[in-house]
């Protein structure tokens, strides 16, 4: 394992050109888009339930000679950090990054359950929502197999937030992931 995906690759690039100021990363892993966040001025916030992966990412951050003070890590369910961070009237974003796993086990002993994509997801792109800054926006990716199929995360988008984003464009697919159904991936303003 790498701790990369490479079909995001082209997306890692493009949200690091929009210059946020404040970024947040849930479902964090490897931290893999926060390097060139990071690297293009951003101060990123790294969410995820996993220890091991965060520091994972701090390493990452650490290789590419990054200023530690420019990234944070919090060890916590991505809809918990952002019902938290909703309170906050600080806490607000230029960017929220939503890549989250089609399933993951739930944690009784933290009071966590399952996650599902299918299922999960709209109640994810809801909540980030409310923690973006006036003209935020939000990267929204899947693998899900019900979400990737054309159209369908763009429409699940929708219905989330109860009418149509201003939706912006993304670099196409590398051409070794043109694969229909398999991942998809859209980058939208709420306002």
């Amino acid at each position: 394992s790498t701790g990369l995906f490479l079909e995001h690759r082209e997306h890692r690039r493009a949200l690091a050109a929009m210059r946020p100021a404040r970024a947040l990363n849930l479902f964090a892993y490897t931290c893999g888009f926060s390097v060139p966040l990071a690297s293009a001025g951003a101060q990123v916030v790294n969410v995820d339930v996993s220890q091991r992966y965060l520091d994972w990412g701090r390493r990452n951050i650490a290789l590419n000679a990054l200023p530690a003070d420019r990234v944070r890590y919090h060890r916590m369910d991505a809809l918990e950090y952002l019902t938290w961070a909703a309170r906050r009237a600080e806490t607000r974003f230029d960017l929220v990054i939503l890549d989250p796993p089609t399933f993951a086990a739930g944690d009784p002993r933290r009071g966590r359950r399952p996650w599902r994509a299918a299922s999960d997801y709209p109640a994810l792109v809801e909540a980030a929502v409310r923690v973006l800054a006036r003209e935020g926006v939000v990267f929204a990716a899947t693998n899900a197999r019900e979400l990737a199929a054309p159209g369908a995360l763009a429409q699940m988008v929708r219905e989330a937030i109860g009418r149509s984003p201003r939706w912006l464009t993304l670099p196409p697919w590398p051409i070794d992931v043109r694969e229909p159904g398999r991942v998809a991936a859209v980058l939208f303003s709420p306002r």
